[in-house]
């Protein structure tokens, strides 16, 4: 409440998920006492576009990917124009919901500009870096938020699309050039090891400009079934630190015909042990309390850790 009244914005955006989404309400209710437009976007708005959009603390959410339409909305509103039609944007006005359809995709992410890193000072930086060399999972795994999102935005292009290995560099070098302190880079990717070529020349680039230049690791997430000894190979020398993958449960029947993720048992302990082999740390996903699990379920997932020595 402070903070609002103190700066006193002109608009609230503000990315929830699911689970925050009713202390995200708590907060905007309690604390935006001049009624600041409010923006919600991220997945919870994305998945329940209905649920938040009723609110009454939200005045517009965003549905899917926001770069375009925020910047769309906050020109709208500067100008004092209609706001009402922006896609990927719903809106409420004069007590009317205006729902409007997502946009297409970005194809090219490479156009997105550099964050301006001028906007921040050391202190409000962490001593990690996340960064993305793809955005979107090919995969359709049948809990994920991307699952709905290759549904959401499978009439307007492929959901899973890459920037250019040294767009992405060039990025973290002009980080890390502004923030010394920061020791460590995670990839948000979800399946960063997904293409052997695209791994092989992402950990030369990185090698070359930022591990030699700075002397700062990184960590990276992917699925077990595309881990192979010689990506694990290119990891390494390239200073990476942490692998994390997903098991979820440890019953492959269920796995595969309930999650729709289908790899077998070994392949999961086999893409660990090679993570291990090498040095590198190795974390993993897992998940309690699926519907009609059984005690044995659980255990079993535990033992595939144990076997995997994650």
């Amino acid at each position: 409440k402070e903070k609002i009244n103190n700066f006193e914005p002109d608009i609230l955006l503000v990315g929830c998920r699911s689970l925050e989404a009713s202390f995200t309400a708590k907060l905007l209710k309690s604390g935006n006492e001049k009624k600041i437009p409010v923006i919600i976007g991220g997945q919870h708005p994305t998945v329940s576009p209905e649920r938040v959009i009723n609110s009454e603390v939200v005045d517009f959410i965003c549905v899917g990917e926001g770069e375009e339409a925020i910047l769309e909305l906050i020109e709208k509103l500067e100008k004092n124009e209609d706001e009402t039609k922006i896609n990927n944007i719903w809106a409420k006005k004069d007590g009317k919901i205006f729902r409007n359809p997502v946009r297409p995709l970005m194809k090219n992410l490479d156009e997105l500009p550099f964050p301006d890193w001028n906007l921040f000072d050391a202190r409000h930086v962490d001593t990690r870096g996340t960064f993305e060399t793809s955005r979107g999972c090919p995969y359709s795994c049948t809990y994920c938020v991307n699952d709905y999102m290759q549904s959401l935005y499978g009439g307007v292009g492929g959901y899973h699309r890459e920037k250019g290995i040294s767009r992405t560099i060039e990025e973290m070098d002009q980080f890390l050039t502004n923030f010394p302190q920061v020791n460590d880079i995670w990839l948000i990717d979800e399946t960063f090891t997904l293409k052997n070529d695209r791994v092989k020349d992402f950990c030369q680039q990185y090698k070359k400009r930022i591990k030699d230049k700075f002397n700062v690791p990184f960590g990276c997430m992917t699925r077990p079934e595309v881990l192979s000894e010689e990506k694990v190979r290119y990891l390494k020398e390239a200073g990476c630190k942490k692998i994390a993958m997903g098991i979820e449960i440890g019953n492959e029947k269920y796995r595969k015909e309930m999650l729709g993720r289908q790899m077998p048992q070994q392949s999961i302990i086999n893409a660990f042990r090679l993570a291990k082999k090498a040095g590198i740390h190795t974390y993993s996903f897992n998940m309690v309390g699926f519907p009609n699990e059984t005690r044995k379920d659980i255990f079993s997932t535990i033992d595939l850790n144990r076997k995997g020595e994650v």
